[in-house]
């Protein structure tokens, strides 16, 4: 069986004084300068792998992409834009700091055929299938 709480009346203080102690409490508990996970989309076709991250604020300068032992890392930083001289925030939802994201890459990528651009705050990604993987199925003789 279970016990619950009776509570005759419920001020809406109580429930504004919940929320505010959540705010403070998720916001004091939240550490800044970390390393975060931008948001990102991977699709494809027959030809290519397409990978989209979602980057508002950050210029192409702040980010780096690169290849090591067969993973595609992406990596950057978004600086703070606040030109608040208070401490008296409530509410800081965006992330700042540095972001690194890694991939690992299927068999059948063309490493040399990877291109990238920036426009509106997207980051887009195309990279080439390489034809040299077969997709036949070979039977291998037990002896």
């Amino acid at each position: 069986m279970t016990l619950m709480t009776y509570t005759p009346r419920i001020s809406i203080f109580d429930e504004f004084n919940r929320i505010f102690n959540g705010i403070n409490t998720y916001e004091s508990s939240k550490t800044y300068n970390s390393i975060w996970e931008p948001a990102y989309d991977i699709h494809e076709d027959d030809k290519n792998y397409y990978l989209s991250f979602d980057l508002p604020g950050i210029g192409k300068d702040s980010i780096d992409i690169s290849i090591s032992n067969d993973m595609l890392i992406v990596s950057g930083s978004r600086k703070s834009v606040s030109n608040h001289n208070d401490n008296y925030g409530r509410v800081n939802s965006i992330q700042y700091g540095d972001f690194q994201k890694s991939f690992n890459l299927p068999e059948n990528v063309n490493q040399d055929k990877i291109s990238a651009k920036m426009k509106d705050g997207v980051l887009s990604m195309t990279i080439k299938k390489s034809k040299n993987i077969s997709e036949d199925i070979k039977k291998i003789t037990i002896k």
